[in-house]
This record gives C-alpha cells, sequence and structure tokens, in this order.
C-alpha cells in the first residue's frame, strides 16, 4: 500500500531502461524482463555451466539462470550493479534466484548458502560485494542460512580481458577457507556471472578439502565464450 501511494507522489522508475513502473511492476518493468534471456537448460544436470568444472573440481551441480550477451540490457543492469553503487539491483535478482531455485531439484538438499568474496581492499573501494549483496538477498527469499567460508587473499586484478589460460592462473592461491565446526551436507556457492568457471573451480575443490560434502554453484548469468 505504502509503495502504491509512494509511487503516486514519486514516480518510481525501471532500473533498467528508467522509465515509470506502473502498478504491479517491481523494480524492473515488464518490457525489460522479457528482454532478459533465461537458459533453457538451466535446470539440467548436465548442462554447459556444470560441464565447466568437469575434470577441474568435484562439483555436484551447477547451473544460472540467464545469457550474458554484452551490451545487452541485463549485462548492462549487471555492469551498474557492480560499478554504480546501485545495491536495489542485486536485491532484486537476488530474489528473482531465489524464485528460481525453488524448481531446481538437484538442489533441494543444500542447507548452508556461501558466496565468492572479494579482497578487502577491493570491497572498500567498491563499497560492497556484489556476489554477497546476491547471496543476502538469495538466503532471505529462500530461508537457508548465509555463512562465510571464504576469503580472499589477494588482491588480483579483474578477469574481464584475461584469456582462458591467465584466468586459471590468476586464481591460484588466492583463497583460503574459513573452517567452521559444523558439518554440511550441501554447499551453495553464490556468484553473479560465470564465465570460464576459474574463480569458482578454486573455491570449490578449497570448500570440498575442508568440507567433504556436496558443493554446487548457482550464478546469476552464464557468459558462453
Amino acid at each position: 500500500m505504502w509503495r502504491d501511494l509512494l509511487s503516486t507522489i514519486y514516480p518510481l522508475d525501471c532500473l533498467s531502461c528508467k522509465t515509470a513502473l506502473v502498478r504491479g511492476e517491481k523494480e524492473f518493468c515488464l518490457s525489460c524482463c522479457y528482454g532478459f534471456k533465461p537458459l533453457d537448460f538451466s535446470k539440467e544436470k548436465y548442462n554447459p555451466v556444470t560441464q565447466l568444472f568437469w575434470g577441474k573440481a568435484n562439483i555436484y551441480y551447477a547451473t544460472a539462470v540467464y545469457d550474458y550477451i554484452k551490451s545487452e540490457k541485463l549485462s548492462e543492469l549487471i555492469q551498474c550493479f557492480k560499478y554504480n553503487n546501485n545495491k536495489k539491483i542485486g536485491k532484486e535478482f537476488g530474489k528473482i534466484m531465489a524464485n528460481y531455485f525453488l524448481d531446481i531439484n538437484n538442489l533441494k538438499t543444500v542447507d548452508i548458502v556461501t558466496f565468492v568474496p572479494m579482497h578487502k581492499k577491493k570491497k572498500r573501494k567498491r563499497g560492497y560485494n556484489q556476489a554477497e549483496e546476491l547471496a543476502i538477498s538469495f538466503s532471505g527469499n529462500s530461508n537457508i542460512p548465509i555463512k562465510k567460508l571464504i576469503f580472499r587473499t589477494e588482491n588480483t586484478l579483474t578477469q574481464t580481458e584475461k584469456d582462458v589460460f591467465n584466468r586459471f592462473e590468476n586464481m591460484i592461491k588466492q583463497f583460503e577457507v574459513i573452517k567452521v565446526n559444523k558439518k554440511f551436507k550441501h554447499i551453495l556457492i553464490i556468484d553473479d556471472v560465470i564465465t570460464t568457471g576459474a574463480t569458482l573451480i578454486e573455491c570449490v575443490n578449497l570448500l570440498q578439502d575442508k568440507y567433504n560434502c556436496k558443493i554446487s554453484v548457482f550464478t546469476l548469468a552464464f557468459r558462453n565464450i
């Protein structure tokens, strides 16, 4: 009710195209939402995201919600979320991920959510870790507890412009696991975009070594290169 009243006084704009939202729309207008491209394989056990980990990490399951295509609305929103200090975008995408999660049978046994960490210097500069913001929203909307289980030991350069080999090389020994005195059955790692999987493969292997349980990965988008 208060949202509807507020929108009549101060019209709320779509976070993507900036046009005024109408009743029933929240954060993103329907036109922009239709422009996001859900992956048609994301609920399959042996989908292309899972295949990124084959022979590299003992993954139970991995998937993503959307197809990441550069210069389209979704990629622009993710860039805005990461670099323009807009947590609202992450909060809404976290809800979308939580709703999508309910239909994925391979993730029904997840009992803890964690996220890809960001080095403290980069987090201080950016203001927040986008993967953590997604995980917080996801946790709040799925009622699955969240716990920081990994921390970053080195402040590495961005992976964006690196080739496949250098992405993997850049991630070697960049993380450590936080050991807690609790046994988990199934850990879910959340991140914003997966490309080669280099960062997540390193995280999966470290968690597997420490906790010896099912490890799965869930990202907002998959960028197929």
